[in-house]
């Protein structure tokens, strides 16, 4: 069965003369997993999401979707497949939420149509979903930064990607709105979504992931399903600290010393 997205043997760095941040990266994300990298700052997790997006270049090698690669699709064929949340995103125009997360269908729209009333229901139903339809008609730039992430979580749902693209989607949420994530993200991946996210938590990666994939110096040092990958031992050469992996009520914590 073809992977839906494959990186093979791809290396991509910013600039020429200097050191590559991928080196011959190989990965297949396959169909309804959700797969979560992590590994410390600056290994290349965010530069992955944006050369699966056709947004970055490889120096060599390839990244496909469906076997195909990504310069054989249209970019509104892309933007039907792929949605992307990102870390942070400034906003020039002061929308409100509705209207930003409307953006999200013009890859479903003609050249200049406007979004219609299939478009408006589907937009308000994810910012229900991610807790934040009481604020519909506010303006971004009058929320907090976790209700900002949000409305970033919802603009992509409303774009009804086969894959989501996330990037540390938890690093300015609370804890109540990173439960409300974590049960959106399982509930997506129930109805066949596929998920590739990045993060510094590895206990977010414990609840979401099926799959772990852990980068250090641009490259993958450990892959594959959840409980094969996500031991003490490789958190540990990961992340270059002693890490121990506590089991509570079912659940895995980790824990530093």
């Amino acid at each position: 069965m073809t992977p839906l997205l494959t990186f093979d043997e791809v290396t991509f760095g910013y600039g020429s003369g200097t050191r590559p941040v991928l080196q011959r990266l190989s990965l297949d994300i396959e169909s309804g997993t959700a797969t979560a990298i992590l590994g410390p700052n600056g290994v290349g997790k965010s530069t992955l999401l944006h050369l699966a997006l056709g947004w970055l270049r490889a120096q060599s090698g390839r990244v496909l979707l469906d076997g195909r690669p990504l310069d054989a699709y249209p970019r509104r064929r892309l933007g039907q497949s792929m949605a992307l949340v990102p870390q942070v995103e400034r906003t020039p125009f002061d929308y409100t939420v509705l209207d930003y997360v409307l953006l999200a269908r013009a890859p479903y729209l003609a050249p200049l149509a406007m979004p219609g009333a299939d478009d408006e229901r589907i937009a308000r139903e994810v910012i229900d979903e991610v807790g934040l339809g009481q604020l519909s008609r506010r303006t971004i730039t009058t929320l907090s930064g976790g209700e900002r992430q949000n409305v970033l979580v919802a603009r992509a749902l409303a774009q009804q990607p086969r894959l989501l693209l996330m990037d540390e989607p938890t690093s300015h949420l609370d804890l109540a709105h990173k439960v409300r994530l974590v049960h959106l993200v399982r509930d997506r991946l129930a109805r066949g979504m596929t998920v590739l996210l990045t993060t510094h938590e590895p206990d977010v990666a414990a609840a979401i992931a099926t799959h772990l994939v852990l980068m250090r110096d641009g490259q993958v040092c450990g892959s594959g399903p959840l409980a094969d990958v996500f031991t003490a031992d490789n958190l540990s050469a990961t992340y270059g600290v002693p890490v121990q992996i506590a089991r509570i009520d079912g659940r895995q914590a980790v824990l530093w010393t």
